[in-house]
C-alpha cells in the first residue's frame, strides 16, 4: 500500500476489498494520443476506487504519435505485460508526411503515387482483416490467458477499441475464462465507416458488421465516449437491454494543470490549435476569417499569430504554407501531452473544429474537455449538436457554423477587443466535475463493480 500513498492516493484499509481488471490496450505509453490518454487516466484513478488494472499491451506500438512522458501516470501498482506482434514495418508509421512533398512531385508522379496507394490499401484491407493491428490477436490471447490463470484476484474484462481487432482478443478471452467483459468503444465502429473508410470493400463492411454484433452481444457492457453512440448501439441491437450500454465521457485531471508552470507572456494574440488536421477537418474556413479580418484592418497582422500544436501533413500542409498567413503561423508539431496543456494555458483563444461528416454529432472530440478546464475562451467551428451545445453550457466561447466566415472573423475581432468573461452559472463547477478524468475513473469502477456482484 505505500506505493498507493507515495501517488497521492486514498488509503486503503483492510477490509477494502482489492479487485483487478485484465485492461487491454494496444494504445499505451510510448504511444501517445488522446486513446491514451484515456487508458492511462482509468490506470491513474481506477486504484483510488479499489479495481488494480493489470495491462496487457505490444512492446513496439506502430503508431504515428509517441509521448513517453504519459507513463509517469501509471502508479506502481499497475503492472504492465508487453508482447510480441507480427505487424507492418515500423517505417510505414513513424513517416511523418511533410507538406513539402505534396509541391516538389509532378502531377505524373503524384498520379502513379495516388494510385499505388489504393493498390495498397486494397491489399491490406485483404491481407489484414479487420486492421493492420490483427498480427497482435494470437500473442494477446496466449498472454491474457496466461494472466488470468495465474492471478485469481481479476474479475473482469476490459478492452480499450480501437483498434478494433482488439474485440476478438477480448471475447476468445471471455470464452476461455468465463470473466464479464467490457469494450470502450472510443469511436463508433461499423456506423462511422461509410464516412471514414470510404474506400472498404463491401464484403469487408459485411464482415465488420457480422463482428460488431458478434462483440456487442456477447460482451457484458459496451461504454463510449459519446450519449449518441450509445443511443445507436441501443436502437442497432434493441434486443439488449439498455442497461448494456453506458456513455462514459472524455475528460481533463485537474492535477494536470495544477502542475503546469507559469504561462510565459507574449506581445501577441495567440489562437491555438491543438490536435490533428485533415480533410473533413480543415481549418480552411478560420483562414478566411483570417483573411477578411487583415483585408480591412492590415494593422491587426501584426498582432495575431496562430499556432498550430500538431504535424503539418500533407493533407493540411498546402494550407499551412499559405502565402498570405505563412507570415502569422507557428507550427510546434507534435508535443508531450503536458507541453501541450502548457500551450493552450499560454494561449488568448483556443480554436476547435468539427468534422465535416454527416455523424459530426455522434464525434465528441476529447481536446474540448482540456480546452475547458484551461479557462480560454473557445472559438469552434461546429453545427448544431454536442459540441455547440456543451460550449452553450459551460458558456466557454462561441460556436459558428464552418461556412459562416463573416461570424468567424467578427468573433476573432471581439476576442481581440474584449476580455472573454460571463458570468459563471451557478453549479457551473459541479458541471465541470462531471468532465474529470477522476469522476470517469469513478463510473468505470462502479460498472465493474455490478459485473462482479452478478
Amino acid at each position: 500500500m505505500e506505493g498507493f500513498k507515495r501517488r497521492g492516493m486514498v488509503e486503503m484499509l483492510p477490509s477494502d476489498p482489492i479487485k483487478k481488471v485484465l485492461f487491454i490496450a494496444y494504445n499505451f505509453p510510448p504511444a501517445g494520443g488522446a486513446g491514451v490518454i484515456r487508458s492511462v487516466k482509468y490506470c491513474k484513478f481506477l486504484p483510488r476506487f479499489f479495481w488494480i488494472p493489470v495491462v496487457l499491451t505490444v512492446k513496439n506500438p506502430r503508431v504515428f504519435e509517441k509521448d513517453r512522458t504519459l507513463a509517469k501516470d501509471i502508479p506502481e501498482s499497475v503492472l504492465v505485460y508487453r508482447t510480441a506482434a507480427l505487424q507492418l514495418p515500423a517505417k510505414i508509421y513513424d513517416k511523418k508526411p511533410r507538406a513539402a512533398e505534396k509541391h516538389s512531385e509532378t502531377g505524373f508522379f503524384k498520379k502513379i503515387k495516388k494510385n499505388l496507394f489504393k493498390v495498397f490499401k486494397q491489399l491490406s484491407y485483404a491481407c489484414f482483416c479487420i486492421d493492420e493491428h490483427v498480427g497482435w490477436i494470437p500473442f494477446a490471447l496466449f498472454r491474457g490467458w496466461r494472466i488470468i490463470k495465474a492471478d485469481a484476484q481479476i474479475k473482469c474484462i476490459y478492452v480499450s477499441v480501437k483498434p478494433f481487432s482488439a474485440v476478438i482478443t477480448g471475447l476468445a478471452l471471455k470464452k476461455l475464462t468465463g470473466k464479464p467483459l467490457v469494450i470502450d468503444f472510443r469511436d463508433a465502429w461499423t456506423a462511422f465507416t461509410p464516412y471514414f473508410w470510404l474506400d472498404k470493400p463491401e464484403y469487408f463492411r459485411k464482415f465488420e458488421a457480422l463482428l460488431e454484433k458478434r462483440a456487442v452481444i456477447n460482451s457484458d457492457l459496451i461504454i463510449s465516449v459519446s450519449e449518441k453512440i450509445i443511443v445507436d448501439f441501443q436502437t442497432t441491437y434493441s434486443m439488449l437491454p439498455k442497461s448494456r450500454f453506458i456513455c462514459i465521457p472524455n475528460g481533463f485531471d485537474q492535477e494536470d494543470f495544477n502542475s503546469l508552470p507559469p504561462a510565459a507572456a507574449s506581445d501577441k494574440f495567440i489562437i491555438t490549435y491543438a490536435g490533428s488536421l485533415y480533410a473533413k477537418r480543415s481549418p480552411e474556413s478560420f483562414f478566411s476569417a483570417l483573411k477578411e479580418i487583415f483585408a480591412q484592418e492590415p494593422q491587426l497582422r501584426e498582432k495575431i499569430r496562430f499556432r498550430y500544436v500538431g504535424y503539418n501533413n500533407s493533407s493540411s500542409g498546402y494550407l499551412l504554407d499559405d502565402p498570405d498567413l505563412k507570415d502569422i503561423i507557428e507550427i510546434t508539431g507534435m508535443l508531450p501531452y503536458r507541453e501541450c496543456l502548457l500551450k493552450m494555458k499560454e494561449s488568448n483563444l483556443l480554436l476547435l473544429i468539427e468534422d465535416r461528416v454527416a455523424v459530426s454529432d455522434r464525434i465528441m472530440t476529447s481536446k474540448i474537455y482540456e480546452y475547458l478546464a484551461s479557462q480560454k475562451p473557445i472559438l469552434a467551428l461546429a453545427k448544431e449538436g454536442p459540441i455547440k451545445e456543451l460550449i452553450g453550457k459551460t458558456h466557454s466561447g462561441m460556436t459558428f457554423d464552418h461556412e459562416d466566415i463573416n461570424g468567424i472573423a467578427n468573433a476573432i475581432r471581439y476576442f481581440l477587443q474584449n476580455d472573454y468573461r460571463e458570468d459563471i452559472p451557478t453549479g457551473f463547477k459541479d458541471s465541470m466535475n462531471a468532465y474529470s478524468r477522476e469522476t470517469a475513473g469513478k463510473k468505470l469502477s462502479e460498472a465493474f463493480n455490478a459485473l462482479n456482484a452478478q
